[in-house]
């Protein structure tokens, strides 16, 4: 039983920092929905892989990790680059790139021959049968993730809480809202092994809304959402191995759960002072 709990448990503490991290400073930007938008677009490149792969279309295999990452990231500077110029409307934006994206993948998916089973674990995560070469995949790009905040932490902060000033000033200001995109984007691809498309919007802002909703620090906000995120992941893992369904939804129950309970004391303390 231990060796099919340790590979998931360490899958789920790198899936929490990423989710400590990017997760935190999603809910901080107000950007859930562009979150939302580039994790459904992953299904194009899932399903041109799996289309690929089957009929050879390339000379060579091309891994749905890789497929998903690459659509992840082009998406999210795509978007960047409209948002930044005011050529469209957010909401105009990320609706249509979200239809799209979805559309493309299920064009490719049923036009690949045979029954994509593959598919079902991006769907709705594989947490508890992952291999060791995707945690090894997925622990580079959390490293990357957690250099690129450290490197360029002042100007991420500043992006986050006063990007208006960032601009005035003549800093970086698309830079640096790029590079949180392109990090959102891999943190997606990092999480969708845990809980799958259908859910990982949930994972990134639910336990970051809980942890910011106690008015702590950025930083200890990014400690406390990571955390929490680890403790719904194991919970999810355990339920999972003993009763034999899918870890994602436990997982995100449990996780909702914790982040309503907070806040419905947050809501009663606050009460309590008014009394």
């Amino acid at each position: 039983m231990l060796e099919f709990i340790v590979v998931p448990l360490f899958l789920a503490i790198v899936a929490a920092i990423v989710c400590g991290v990017v997760g935190t400073l999603t809910v901080v930007r107000s950007s859930t929905y562009v979150a939302g938008a580039v994790s459904h677009t992953i299904l194009a490149g899932l399903g041109f892989a799996q289309y690929s792969n089957t009929i050879g279309l390339l000379p060579f295999y091309l891994a749905p990790d890789v497929a998903a990452l690459v659509t992840a990231v082009g998406v999210a500077i795509i978007i960047s680059i409209l948002q930044f110029n005011g050529k469209v409307k957010q909401d105009t934006t990320l609706s249509a790139v979200w239809a799209i994206g979805m559309a493309v993948g299920l064009l490719f998916l049923s036009i690949t021959p045979g029954y994509q089973t593959d598919l079902l674990r991006y769907m709705f995560g594989s947490i508890a049968i992952v291999t060791m070469s995707e945690v090894y995949f997925v622990l580079v790009l959390a490293l990357l993730i957690v250099s690129c905040c450290y490197l360029f932490w002042r100007g991420i902060l500043a992006s986050c809480f006063n990007a208006n000033l960032l601009r005035l000033n003549g800093g970086r200001a698309f830079f640096f809202e790029l590079l949180i995109s392109i990090m959102s984007a891999v943190a997606i691809v990092v999480l969708v092994k845990t809980v799958g498309i259908v859910l990982v919007i949930a994972l990134i802002t639910l336990p970051s809304m809980a942890a910011l909703g106690m008015r702590l620090s950025l930083w200890m906000a990014m400690l406390v959402s990571g955390v929490l995120a680890f403790l719904a992941l194991a919970f999810g893992i355990i339920v999972s191995i003993y009763f034999d369904i899918e870890a994602a939804a436990p997982t995100v129950i449990c996780i909702a759960t914790v982040a309503m309970l907070i806040k419905l004391l947050k809501r009663g303390k606050l009460n309590e002072n008014k009394n």
